[in-house]
């Protein structure tokens, strides 16, 4: 048994259709929501490091790991503390000084972010 559906009904389906997959294009080929940031710990000591989001990750001393974060609004801060709970390291981020910086964030052996 076939269903009949109004053509009204078909219509309005292949408009939504048509709607969803022409917004979906513009967004998968008008912009990228993330970006891999590399965080780098110039110092000593190894480092417990809070990025944007409340995650944290340990960082050892003079190395570098990568990490991917969707794109944001506003500012979303970075901590580093070393083995004795001291913050080392406080900054907060735009996503315009990230891509501004090389979508690098590097903890200076002086504890200072550089300009």
């Amino acid at each position: 048994m076939t269903r009949h559906h109004k053509p009204e009904k078909r219509y309005l389906r292949l408009i939504i259709v048509a709607l969803v997959c022409i917004l979906f294009a513009v967004w998968a080929s008008g912009c990228d929501p993330s970006r891999t940031v590399t965080f780098e710990n110039q110092t000593d000591n190894t480092l417990k490091v809070s990025r944007f989001s409340g995650l944290s990750f340990e960082l050892q001393p003079h190395a570098h790991v990568k990490y991917t974060i969707l794109q944001y609004a506003g500012t979303k801060p970075v901590e580093a503390k070393d083995d004795n709970g001291t913050v080392v390291f406080s900054k907060t981020f735009t996503w315009a000084e990230l891509k501004g910086m090389g979508w690098r964030v590097t903890i200076p052996s002086d504890g200072n972010a550089p300009n």
